[in-house]
């Protein structure tokens, strides 16, 4: 859990970084900006959520020593 949370944490300050740096260029840059970042999230989320999915997958399986259900749960998340 704790990867992700800083995965998440870091994209979401240099998400703000940029959105200072976009605000005065004005309304327009700024719709421009909005958009393209909500199209952004949809497809990040989608990879962020099977991570976030197939990480306590892994880790039980690999306490558990079984390599097979390992291996197909990788593959499955790939």
């Amino acid at each position: 859990a704790v990867p992700s949370v800083l995965q998440q944490s870091t994209v979401s300050i240099g998400m703000m970084i940029v959105q200072a740096v976009v605000n005065p260029f004005g309304t327009q840059a700024l719709a421009g900006y909005s958009a393209t970042m909500r199209v952004e999230n949809v497809f990040s989320l989608i990879f962020v959520s099977i991570g976030n999915a197939i990480s306590p997958y892994i880790s039980q399986n690999l306490g558990a020593k079984k390599i097979e259900r390992l291996k197909k749960g990788y593959h499955a998340a790939l």
